[in-house]
């Protein structure tokens, strides 16, 4: 089982209590510690050397845009991206318009923006007007809840 525990007699096997898919409790635990909680209904999986992932449960996710970001230039701060500075925002966003092909009228989308990470101010629309008179530019924050 892959856990990030850095001790890895607490890390090879798991045990649940409840009835499925609602666990009421997991446990990870050695081998010899979860076979001692084995009662009479308990169900042994052997998973042969294969890893085991632990499930999240996120209420609140974005995952559903990973496609859509996959087609943005990153402007997250380092060490994700190369947004530290205005400057190097606006560098990424030209970098990625003329990799891109972008033509005079088209979007530069952009992502990761995090206003608590810029050193020397914030990125405004008067500095994406200025370095992008002929385009349309969406830089959407890190939180993905706003853009400029």
């Amino acid at each position: 089982m892959y856990t990030s525990c850095p001790l890895p007699w607490l890390r090879s096997a798991v045990s649940a209590w409840g009835e499925p898919p609602a666990w009421t409790y997991i446990a990870r635990h050695s081998d010899a510690q979860a076979m001692k909680q084995k009662g009479g209904n308990t169900v042994v999986k052997d998973l042969g050397g294969k890893t085991m992932l632990p499930g999240f449960v996120d209420p609140h996710s974005h995952f559903i845009n990973a496609p859509t970001l996959s087609q943005q230039v990153n402007v997250s701060p380092s060490p994700v991206g190369p947004g530290d500075t205005v400057s190097s925002i606006i560098a990424a966003l030209k970098a990625y318009q003329d990799k891109a092909k972008i033509p005079d009228g088209g979007w530069i989308l952009a992502w990761g923006y995090d206003d608590s990470m810029v050193k020397g101010g914030t990125l405004t629309r008067r500095d994406l007007d200025a370095a992008f008179p002929n385009h349309k530019v969406m830089v959407t924050h890190v939180s993905l809840h706003g853009g400029s």
